[in-house]
């Protein structure tokens, strides 16, 4: 993962991308941590207390978002 503060821009734009191999996420100040909360809303969860197993792994889409 790499994040990266972007200068120049408002403080709470932001893109992330992700791939097979990466996930980058690039911002302003406010935008990168904007940036972080959409890649935990991008981590599948089971909202079943049925299962009570470990999660060993997941997978993030390959995903292009730019908010700005």
């Amino acid at each position: 993962i790499l994040i990266s503060q972007q200068q120049g821009n408002h403080p709470s734009n932001y893109s992330i991308h992700s791939n097979s191999k990466n996930i980058i996420i690039r911002g302003g100040p406010q935008g990168l941590f904007y940036g972080v909360q959409t890649l935990f809303q991008l981590i599948p969860i089971n909202p079943s207390p049925a299962t009570e197993k470990r999660i060993t792994g997941f997978a993030i889409p390959a995903v292009s978002i730019k908010d700005s």
